[in-house]
């Protein structure tokens, strides 16, 4: 599922306020999971933040952590109501999270594919690109 960092430490490692953080969120420009913000999202929205030096083992261990004590030791037939109503919201936004980043990569296989398309017409190799388009469009 790849590295999640929190809003707090997003703003962090960007630069920013935990405020200005936040209004990007409500602005759609960043999306969140569960109040985490992934790694992969805030590079494509801040290409030149660096992360070295951070450490991503104890990052991803509370993750982790988080991730084990959010969801519920019950089996779902011993859950009331509302602990279900909670369990089912959350998997709801973190599918409407991984439907929003499948449908980036999608995008971006397009456009990749049309450039190749382009690329191709002006190329000495056409059948090399053919290939990577014909994988491409497979993969659509």
């Amino acid at each position: 599922m790849g590295e999640f960092v929190s809003v707090t430490k997003a703003a962090h490692i960007v630069g920013i306020s935990i405020d200005q953080m936040h209004q990007q969120i409500n602005d759609g420009v960043l999306s969140t999971a569960r109040g985490m913000i992934h790694l992969d999202d805030l590079r494509q929205c801040y290409p030149n933040i660096k992360i070295d030096g951070v450490d991503m083992v104890a990052w991803v261990n509370k993750i982790k952590d988080g991730s084990l004590s959010q969801g519920s030791d019950k089996p779902p037939n011993e859950m009331n109501r509302s602990e279900l109503v909670a369990q089912l919201q959350k998997a709801r936004l973190e599918t409407a999270y991984q439907r929003n980043r499948v449908k980036k990569h999608e995008q971006i296989l397009v456009s990749l594919r049309q450039s190749l398309l382009h690329l191709k017409e002006h190329s000495t190799e056409p059948n090399q690109l053919q290939s990577l388009i014909s994988w491409i469009n497979r993969q659509l």
